[in-house]
């Protein structure tokens, strides 16, 4: 089965809304979708599975393959081998709700695939291969919390900095108090940093130029001065 607009360039639908209810999807082709958050699905409060699907040039801010929220224990969202390909906007975005992404492949997405924010959820992302996406907060998975990553292939992605940087914050938090960053003058990676709470700290650089007017000017004043 497949959901789709017929037009393409503005995407005529708003993709599925699943509010205090129950969804499941199999077989399923979502394509051009758009939305301000949860593109082709959004999960409020929801059980919802999705299994061997396929997403692609959807569109939304985030989440714009799937979207899921929760504040209740009880609900999650489970995605299982499905392809995600041509998004704009996160593939999968969980905002503080149970999630279960196994097996799954997710490229040529022109942001970052998974975006994770946990507090206290149960979240677990296993056994995927990410591959060929770029985005400014990492072209892998760009996580808050404690989720349980394992097993994943993440490889020729743009930015996926951003993976290996909370990996080693997660490793070194209770034996270092400071981590540097070191910064950049790169817009992108400086958004990146920045989102991991770093702080803004300006340098001043002092460099001696190879002019020969100021070679000039010093040997005037070298020679006023005797």
């Amino acid at each position: 089965m497949g959901y789709g607009s017929n037009d393409p360039a503005l995407g005529g639908w708003h993709g599925f809304n699943f509010v205090n209810s129950r969804g499941n999807f199999k077989n399923c082709v979502f394509s051009y979708a758009k939305n301000e958050s949860g593109g082709a699905i959004k999960s409020s409060n929801s059980m919802v599975d999705i299994e061997n699907s396929v997403f692609s040039y959807n569109k939304a801010s985030s989440g714009s393959g799937v979207y899921n929220s929760s504040d209740m224990d009880s609900n999650r969202v489970k995605i299982t081998a499905c392809e995600f390909l041509f998004n704009r906007g996160s593939s999968v975005k969980s905002n503080n709700g149970n999630l279960i992404v196994l097996s799954n492949r997710f490229h040529n997405n022109s942001s970052t695939p998974i975006e994770l924010y946990c507090n206290g959820k149960k979240q677990i992302i296993a056994q995927n291969l990410i591959y060929q996406n770029s985005g400014t907060d990492g072209g892998g998975i760009n996580a808050s919390g404690d989720p349980l990553i394992i097993n994943n292939t993440i490889v020729e992605n743009s930015a996926s900095t951003t993976l290996l940087i909370f990996q080693l914050i997660k490793d070194f938090v209770k034996t270092h108090q400071i981590f540097y960053f070191e910064g950049s003058m790169i817009k992108g990676v400086e958004h990146s940093f920045r989102n991991f709470g770093a702080k803004q700290i300006p340098y001043f650089r002092i460099s001696k130029p190879n002019s020969t007017l100021f070679h000039l000017l010093w040997l005037l004043r070298k020679l006023k001065n005797r």
